[in-house]
C-alpha cells in the first residue's frame, strides 16, 4: 500500500477520533513527568505520589501527577527530561536515563499509552484510542554532545525533541535568553553586558544577550539535524535563535518554541517576540504557552484588559488571543504546560465572566494538570477558546513533526 495513502489514511483517523473526544488542550508541547530526579530536594513530591501543589502560588510542589494524567484529557504529551547538573552532581546522563525508564516502565503498566517515535506511530495510537508519549530533552549540554550520546539518546532512546539551549551558558554557547531578578544567577556576564551597553529588543524595551552559538554549538546542532531531531528553540537568545534557525532552515524544520510566554506581556527576553510568532507562522511551526503568573510582572501592560487585571487566568486568555493573532492561526498556539518545573500557576483574578461558568476556576485559580478541562471552560468564557481547534493544533503538531523528520 502506497505510504502516502496511509499517512492520508491516519491523518483523517486521528482528526475524526480527536474531533469526538477533543479537550481543550489535547496537545502539551513541555511537561516534566520525573523533576523529582532532576531537581533532588528542591521538587516536594514525586510523580507516583498525589498531587501536591495546593494554592495557584505553589511553586516548588508537583502540578501533574500518575493520577493526574487521565483526568487531565491530554492526547500527545511532550514529556520533557530535564537534569540539573549541580542537583544531580555532575550525573546528568545518568539523571535523564533513569528518567526515561521510569516513563518506559509507566507504559508498560498502562497500555493505553504508547510512546510514539514516529509521526506515523503517533497518529496509528491516536486513531487506535490510544494516547501519546513523545520524548524530549531540556538542554542539550552533557547529554547529547557526542555521537555516542546521540547514539544512545536518539537512536535507542528515541529522544525526538532537544531544548538546544537551556538556562546557562554553556560549551554549546553563551546564548541564553536573558530576563531580571532570578536570570542574574543563570548568566550573570550576559545581563550585565546587557544592562551597561543597553542591549535591547526596539520592540519591548527587553534586555537581550549580545551573545549566540559558539562554533562547536553550530557543529552539534548541525549533527542533531542530521539525525533529524526537532530543535527547540525556547530558552534561546534572539541571537541565538537567529543562528539556530539559519541551520535548521536548511533541514526544513518548522519553528518550536515547547513552552514560553508573549513578550508583549513579558518584556524579557526569555519570552517569545512578535518576529519568532511570524517564523512559527511562515514555517507552519508550533509555540506552547506557559499557564503561570511567575513571568507576569504586577506592572506589565495591560494589553486591554479591564483595570487591575494584571495576572491570573484573565490575563493568559488575552495572552492565547493575542499570541494566535500574531502566529496567524489557531492551531499553531497550544499548551506548553512546563507542569513540575518551579513555577507558580495562574491566579483566579478578574473572572467575573468566567466564575458563572466555572465558579471553582474562579475561587482558586489553576494549578493542577486534573483542572486542564476547568480551564478550557473558563477560557471559553473569555473567548479564548481552544477546544474547537484541539484537534487541528495535534494535526499541526504531527505534520510539522512528519517535515522534520522527512528532512531535506
Amino acid at each position: 500500500m502506497p505510504r502516502a495513502f496511509v499517512r492520508a489514511f491516519l491523518r483523517v483517523s486521528t482528526l475524526l477520533l480527536l474531533s469526538a473526544s477533543a479537550q481543550a488542550f489535547s496537545l502539551d508541547l513541555h511537561s516534566h513527568f520525573f523533576m523529582k530526579e532532576g531537581l533532588g530536594f528542591i521538587l516536594r513530591g514525586d510523580f507516583d505520589e498525589p498531587t501536591g501543589a495546593e494554592d495557584a502560588d505553589s511553586r516548588l510542589q508537583t502540578k501533574l501527577t500518575r493520577a493526574s494524567l487521565d483526568p487531565s484529557g491530554l492526547k500527545l504529551v511532550v514529556v520533557s527530561f530535564y537534569a540539573h547538573p549541580v542537583m544531580t552532581l555532575g550525573k546528568v546522563k545518568e539523571s535523564l536515563l533513569r528518567q526515561i525508564e521510569r516513563l518506559e516502565a509507566f507504559v508498560s503498566a498502562n497500555p493505553g499509552w504508547v510512546i510514539a517515535a514516529e509521526p506515523a506511530e503517533a497518529r496509528a495510537a491516536l486513531a487506535a484510542g490510544k494516547r501519546v508519549f513523545v520524548l524530549s530533552l531540556e538542554t542539550a549540554a552533557a547529554a547529547v554532545e557526542s555521537a555516542e550520546d546521540q547514539d544512545l539518546f536518539v537512536d535507542r532512546k528515541k529522544i525526538r525533541i532537544v531544548t538546544f539551549l537551556h538556562l546557562s551558558p554553556d560549551r554549546l554557547g553563551r546564548g541564553v535568553s536573558l530576563w531580571t531578578g532570578f536570570g542574574l544567577f543563570n548568566s550573570p556576564l550576559e545581563l550585565l553586558e546587557a544592562w551597561f551597553t543597553k542591549t535591547t529588543d526596539p520592540a519591548t524595551g527587553a534586555y537581550v544577550n549580545p551573545y549566540g552559538l559558539s562554533a562547536y554549538g553550530r557543529t552539534v546542532l548541525e549533527a542533531l539535524a542530521k539525525r533529524r531531531v526537532w530543535i527547540d528553540l525556547a530558552h534561546a537568545s534572539d541571537r541565538a535563535v537567529r543562528e539556530m534557525s539559519a541551520i535548521l532552515d536548511r533541514y526544513g524544520q518548522p519553528a518550536l518554541y515547547t513552552h514560553t510566554k508573549l513578550r508583549d506581556f513579558f518584556p524579557a527576553e526569555q519570552a517569545i517576540p512578535r518576529v519568532a510568532l511570524e517564523r512559527v507562522k511562515a514555517t507552519r511551526g508550533l509555540a506552547g504557552l506557559i499557564p503561570t503568573d511567575a513571568m507576569t510582572p504586577d506592572d506589565r501592560k495591560s494589553l486591554g484588559l479591564p483595570p487591575g487585571c494584571k495576572k491570573g487566568i484573565r490575563a493568559f486568555a488575552e495572552e492565547w488571543k493575542t499570541a494566535v493573532g500574531f502566529a496567524g492561526a489557531p492551531a499553531a498556539i497550544a499548551l506548553g504546560s512546563d507542569f513540575n518545573a518551579p513555577i507558580e500557576g495562574l491566579e483566579p483574578g478578574c473572572l467575573e465572566k468566567a466564575a458563572s461558568a466555572d465558579a471553582e476556576m474562579g475561587t482558586r485559580g489553576f494549578y493542577r494538570a486534573e483542572d486542564l478541562p476547568k480551564l478550557q471552560t473558563t477560557m471559553r468564557a473569555l473567548d479564548a477558546d481552544p477546544e474547537p481547534n484541539a484537534e487541528r493544533a495535534l494535526d499541526r503538531f504531527l505534520s510539522a513533526w512528519e517535515k522534520v523528520r522527512a528532512g531535506k
